[in-house]
């Protein structure tokens, strides 16, 4: 018997324009298996209605026959579709509180909440996941925003010329502008007030590889951490620096015993952060590292109220804040922005915001849906990981009990609410 998925509407923000399956891709399910697929029509979503039309899908305002609904962000309630499955982004699993009534919800209407964030294998690596493309576009909005920042002080930067990730059709355009940059970097050399440049990335998973896939145009000569420490050993006007800096890099343990990364997990109060003893030599930064609110702040309020009491002007110019905590790991990241409107500057004195690129401070970019900046790409790559899944999740029959629901592991472990009740791995969301 055929199943009727869904794909829903983005409804969080007009500036998402992401697809969790692309039109070629419902094509190919629906000659390889007996799936169909309804569309909730989108005028913003970066494939036209059309393209799924033509794809064989049809095109309704109303969803509510579908047998499983699948979407990008957080539905609204009045979305939900009472005792059906629903697979996207929930935002819960750290115990977000902007969603508990959300999470509510799900359990009165009785349906079954999947997250793309829980896909996972048995290695615990996820399977489904946009984090290469926020680490691309994070890193191209970095330093288009360290162009603009500077120029507000009338500074003149090889990066002025570059625009914002959602201003180019794809990632290889982005690319190429990207390597213009290094050519007049190679030809005239970077300003005095930009050497030595040092472009730190914190984490090494596919956020860190996506964003350093992208400064890879501009040719880095990469230091160590302990090279950093050491000094710049000289201003290469022709080079800019990187350091990837791991967990043993952003933390210590303050009894100054060695970092341990399991202890680290396990006993995090015992940490502290290392990472702010290199804010003097930093440029710019682009996170792409895990952080959970039992961690330590890897960059503090105080810190950076610190590093502008000892200049009016210090070298670290803007943090690309991927991971986007609020007031979490980054504790200046006060805010989530959207893509048309990207940057704020954090105020150390007031510890206060101003939206854009004006005042003293440091310069914080913190787009939450990174991704949809590179909307073309992510969906491709998304898409082509999801759909190898879609058939045998839909053989399923979510009438049944947990327990007993025949569901391929890397899904089931996935679910966090099912008929009405959180499943076991996730009781402890709500009292």
């Amino acid at each position: 018997m055929s199943k009727m998925i869904g794909i829903v509407r983005e409804w969080k923000t007009a500036c998402e324009r992401r697809a969790p399956i692309t039109p070629m891709d419902v094509a190919d399910l629906m000659a390889q298996s007996s799936l169909e697929f309804s569309v909730e029509p989108s005028p913003y979503r970066v494939f036209d209605n059309s393209t799924y039309e033509n794809a064989g899908a049809k095109l309704t305002d109303d969803l509510s026959s579908c047998d499983f609904f699948i979407g990008i962000k957080e539905m609204p309630m009045d979305k939900l579709h009472p005792g059906k499955p629903h697979l996207f982004f929930s935002h819960t699993i750290k115990g977000q509180e902007y969603n508990i009534p959300l999470l509510r919800k799900i359990l009165e209407l009785k349906c079954t909440l999947l997250d793309y964030e829980l896909v996972k294998n048995d290695n615990g690596n996820r399977l489904v996941f946009f984090g290469r493309q926020a680490g691309q576009a994070g890193m191209l909005n970095t330093l288009w925003a360290l162009g603009q920042r500077l120029a507000v002080h009338g500074l003149n930067s090889p990066f002025s010329s570059l625009k914002q990730a959602r201003f180019y059709e794809n990632l290889s355009e982005g690319l190429e502008e990207v390597r213009k940059v290094r050519a007049t970097i190679d030809s005239d050399g970077m300003p005095d007030f930009l050497q030595p440049f040092v472009c730190g990335i914190t984490g090494t998973g596919n956020v860190a590889a996506g964003a350093r896939e992208v400064l890879a145009a501009l040719n880095p000569l990469e230091l160590s951490v302990s090279e950093l420490e050491g000094g710049v050993a000289h201003k290469n006007p022709h080079r800019i620096h990187l350091v990837v800096f791991d967990e043993e890099h952003l933390y210590r343990r303050q009894d100054g015993g060695k970092f341990h990364r399991e202890d680290f997990r396990q006993n995090p109060e015992g940490y502290e952060s290392a990472f702010e003893d290199h804010l003097d030599n930093i440029t710019m930064m682009v996170t792409g590292h895990f952080w959970d609110a039992r961690y330590p702040k890897i960059i503090s309020k105080d810190a950076i109220a610190s590093i502008f009491e000892r200049s009016e002007m210090p070298r670290l110019q803007v943090i690309g804040d991927v991971s986007c905590d609020l007031e979490g790991g980054i504790e200046v990241t006060l805010k989530a922005t959207y893509p048309d409107h990207p940057c704020f500057v954090y105020h150390p004195d007031s510890r206060t915001m101003t939206d854009g690129f004006l005042g003293k401070g440091l310069l914080v970019m913190a787009v939450e849906i990174l991704p949809t900046e590179l909307a073309n790409d992510s969906s491709r790559v998304f898409s082509g990981a999801l759909k190898k899944f879609l058939p045998t999740v839909l053989e399923a029959d979510f009438t049944e009990d947990f327990d007993a629901l025949q569901l391929p592991p890397e899904f089931k472990r996935a679910i966090i609410a099912h008929q009405g009740s959180l499943t076991p791995d996730w009781a402890h969301l709500l009292p």
